[in-house]
């Protein structure tokens, strides 16, 4: 600001020089040197030196005033020391370039009304007095010309420091709207954490009794009963499937979010996954009284069969549970180079407005009063993040009361000649585990109580043991060398089945097979049991798909290379039966 001052006095010298006295040009310069450039200068630096300290708005306010009073006064003693009486041409160059100043300061005042007229009366009463006395005609036009242009400053003025002020409110309630949304997303951020500690710790400590339940459930189902204790039997079994779909949906949510699952590609016949599809949902789609109809399909595709099974078992089954007449079809469509699984439905549709917001944990269009029945509101929710994961693109078209399209669309790769094999995904067997020995690691009374009866009613001897030093002590009094090991994640005194596998394995020197099984669904917890390379089984365990898993690990002595239990609902069961 400085330094245009001084070229600005320098070029007002240039152009005055000559034409009025030396005297009244070096007094001009003196003043516009003083006041226009030095003072504020002055009181700019004092600014500078003191920033951060407290002073009162009122002692800045009134050093500005000074400062634009004494630019002001500087510039406008040009209207008399520069006023050339002779040449109306040179006043109505001091004219504009005096009303240039004023226009200036319009814009370096604008924040305080105050400095403003501080400077345009200094600036501009001068020369106007000077036009008006001149007593000729054309210089008192010039000086009405002031007179008006200073009145016309004055009112756009007004309208630009309300502008201003305006500009600032909104800057200021724009920054504190900032700063509590800030504070807000903070405190859900904090919120979301807690609520995802607690459902972690809820959600393994519900799993425990009901782990043990199914244990206990699983041994009297393979006791002869009388007709009556039979359906009790089921009764129960059905409720505790229910409860089983819940932490399963819950727990591939957590699983997903926790990065634990990885996508593993390879080429298969995706007739494998269409067929499977057909035998696990006909009883469903025939209790509805409706029609399932999958359409065969020669196409090779590749993907990681684990995780597309579980995105089409998901689609079929929205599709089946929101269609009440009519008839479900799945069928394959190529194009070019990727191949689109498609599922379709007569059934109720959803509005164009509703199509995103079904992608969401929890939310249904059609269940306000959270009936059980209609589902939980993860199924979709799952598939968008399994879609993601994979990079397939999962698509939606439906009408109300006419039916829904949903597809998912992955790469092609060919056409099967002839039959190819399934693909890697672990089929369930009855496993002969007649004369087995199983070690059970469990710092659960129940549940290591619920694993022996069960275990026992399979044919199999069963050590069990609350700690990693019980468990050593089973192998010192020189107990057969076990088949298996079964071990809980998270153990008493922060020890884990990790470390127990191990310390067995160690003792007796051979690289026994080992399951862990956890209740946890906290990312961290999870990350850490995946990490050990460990198959793992998540409580409640279905007694089908631990007898399943033992007799597969046993039988090939090593872990199985698939994809077991890559999300909840992709599980090991018994040959004809269908997904827990």
């Amino acid at each position: 600001m400085a330094a245009s001052t001084i070229v600005a006095d320098a070029l007002w010298t240039y152009l005055f020089y000559g034409k009025v006295p030396t005297s009244a040009l070096i007094l001009w310069l003196g003043a516009a040197v003083v006041g226009g450039g030095f003072v504020p200068l002055a009181i700019f630096i004092a600014a500078r030196g003191r920033r951060g300290k407290f002073h009162p708005a009122r002692q800045w306010t009134a050093l500005l005033t000074v400062a634009a009073f004494t630019g002001g006064a500087a510039w406008g003693s040009a209207g008399v020391l520069l006023f050339v009486p002779s040449s109306i041409v040179d006043q109505q160059f001091l004219l504009i370039l005096l009303l240039a100043g004023a226009s200036l300061a319009t814009v370096l005042m604008a924040a305080y009304p105050p400095a403003f007229y501080a400077a345009l009366v200094p600036l501009l009463l001068p020369i106007t007095v000077r036009l008006l006395i001149a007593g000729d005609t054309a210089s008192t036009v010039l000086g009405i010309v002031a007179i008006v242009y200073g009145a016309t400053l004055a009112y756009l003025y007004n309208n630009i420091h309300g502008t201003l002020l305006d500009s600032l409110r909104l800057r200021f309630e724009l920054a504190r709207t900032a700063e509590a949304l800030a504070e807000q997303k903070s405190r859900a951020e904090q919120a979301n954490l807690a609520k995802s500690r607690f459902m972690a710790a809820a959600s393994h400590d519900l799993r425990q009794p009901l782990h043990a339940q199914g244990l206990f459930v699983g041994e009297l189902q393979a006791r002869n009963h009388d007709a009556e204790s039979r359906r009790i039997l089921a009764s129960l079994k059905r409720s505790m499937e229910a409860m089983h779909e819940l932490f399963n949906s819950l727990l591939d949510i957590s699983r997903l979010d926790a990065s634990v699952v990885e996508s593993k590609k390879e080429n298969f016949s995706i007739n494998v996954l269409l067929g499977e599809l057909q035998l696990d949902f006909s009883p469903l789609a025939r209790e509805k009284e409706l029609v399932l109809h999958v359409l065969d399909s020669s196409a090779i595709v590749n993907s990681d069969p684990a995780l597309l099974k579980q995105i089409l078992r998901n689609l079929a089954s929205n599709a089946i549970r929101y269609t009440n007449q009519g008839k479900v079809l799945v069928g394959c469509r190529r194009r070019g180079d990727q191949l689109r699984i498609e599922v379709w439905d007569t059934g109720i549709g959803i509005h164009a407005a509703d199509q995103k917001s079904i992608f969401e944990e929890f939310h249904q269009l059609h269940n306000p009063e959270r009936d059980r029945r209609k589902g939980l509101g993860l199924g979709l929710a799952i598939v968008n993040r399994l879609a993601a994961l994979m990079r397939c693109p999962i698509e939606i078209s439906s009408r109300v009361n006419k039916g829904s399209m949903f597809s998912v669309t992955v790469p092609f790769v060919g056409t099967a000649a002839t039959e190819i094999p399934p693909p890697s995904v672990i089929v369930d067997r009855d496993g002969d585990l007649s004369g087995c020995t199983i070690l059970v690691i469990d710092d659960e009374p129940e549940v290591l109580r619920g694993m022996k009866g069960l275990l026992e009613q399979w044919g199999c001897r069963v050590l069990t043991a609350e700690s990693i030093a019980q468990a050593a002590a089973h192998i010192r009094a020189s107990a057969p060398c076990p088949a298996a090991i079964v071990a809980d994640y998270r153990l008493r005194n922060h020890e884990t089945g990790v470390e127990a596998i191990a310390r067995i394995r160690s003792l007796v020197k051979k690289e026994v097979p080992g399951l862990l099984i956890t209740g946890d669904t906290a990312p961290e917890r999870l990350q850490e049991a995946y990490a050990s390379g460990y198959q793992i089984l998540h409580k409640p365990v279905p007694p089908a798909r631990l007898r399943a898993l033992l007799g597969y690990v046993i039988q090939t002595n090593s872990p199985p290379t698939a994809h077991e239990e890559n999300i909840g609902a992709s599980p090991v069961l018994n040959k004809g039966q269908t997904s827990e």
